[in-house]
């Protein structure tokens, strides 16, 4: 699991807390599920590079984005 934040959006004197609760749902689930998982933080100052180039790196089959806030949250158009 990738999660790149931008340096500008973290508090660079907790960074090793927000790491960790950004990954504590997918690592709980993991060790639930018996399932290994790699996780990498970084902060980025050009997410769609790093995205592009770890995703072309890693070989892998599947890729799932997410995005941390939408910019149609809270309006009507984010039921959609």
């Amino acid at each position: 699991m990738l999660h790149l934040s931008q340096g500008k959006e973290v508090n660079q004197y907790k960074l090793e807390k927000y790491e960790k609760t950004v990954f504590s749902t997918v690592n709980d689930e993991a060790r639930r599920l018996d399932l290994p998982v790699h996780t990498l933080f970084r902060i980025s100052n050009d997410i769609e590079k790093d995205v592009s180039e770890e995703a072309n790196r890693g070989g892998f089959d599947l890729l799932l984005i997410g995005i941390g806030q939408s910019i149609y949250e809270g309006t009507v158009l984010a039921v959609f």
